[in-house]
């Protein structure tokens, strides 16, 4: 997905540097063309409805009604080998009480990595911390929470078989980082009431009509210290 040519209009808050300054505006709007490119992280936030900071009020903003997410009913878990697709024979799973423990250890030991990864992922131009590299297997090992891999499992936060494999930032950063894990701990998740994922990206399409380029790549960027411009091929 591209964006293009939007306009940014940005509030910010001039900072006096002596008590002699001259007076300024408190608020001064900036009008700018932007462009984003691609979904990356942002689009995986949003495909993953939280009642967190401003995501309730965007869905408003399109009249898009949420509702809390439903708790299934009627059920049955099947547990397999991720490595065979065979289902577990005599596999006892874990208590409810145990996955809420899960679930808290994963957040306590994400929340200290909220200085990197909240609320994006720009410091880590400074360089990823070394256990987010890590495969996951290797990370709740060193880490001592060992019991969250088969509630990670469970909740299939990453869309993959076994999450044993994946480096630690492709969970923690991108699925569950530690305000995720406290939105299923507090039961917070909501979820379009119509039941369509989609309901808020087509409405937010119409809104942005000619300036959304769908099935577009990116020619060339040029970033010379005054101004920004791309090409795309569309």
């Amino acid at each position: 997905m591209l964006l293009s040519s939007a306009l940014l209009s940005l509030a910010i808050l001039p900072i006096l540097t002596t008590t002699t300054a001259r007076s300024l505006p408190i608020h001064t709007t900036y009008h700018r063309d932007i462009t984003i490119l691609g979904a990356g992280a942002s689009g995986i936030y949003a495909a993953r409805y939280w009642d967190h900071g401003i995501t309730p009020s965007l869905f408003a903003e399109f009249n898009v009604s949420v509702a809390p997410v439903p708790q299934p009913a009627g059920l049955r878990s099947v547990y397999v080998d991720f490595c065979t697709g065979n289902e577990l024979e005599g596999y006892v799973p874990p208590t409810i009480e145990a996955e809420m423990k899960a679930a808290r250890n994963w957040r306590d030991v994400a929340g200290r990595y909220d200085e990197v990864l909240v609320p994006g992922f720009w410091k880590l131009e400074e360089g990823m911390p070394e256990g987010l590299v890590r495969p996951l297997g290797e990370f709740v090992e060193r880490e001592g929470v060992e019991n969250s891999v088969s509630w990670l499992n469970a909740i299939q936060a990453v869309s993959v078989g076994d999450v044993r494999g994946e480096p630690a930032f492709y969970v923690m950063g991108l699925a569950l980082p530690s305000y995720a894990a406290t939105g299923l701990l507090e039961g917070s998740e909501i979820v379009p009431t119509s039941a369509s994922n989609s309901e808020l990206y087509t409405k937010t399409a119409a809104w942005l009509g000619p300036d959304l380029l769908l099935n577009t790549r990116i020619l060339e960027i040029r970033r010379p210290p005054s101004s920004c411009s791309c090409s795309p091929s569309s």
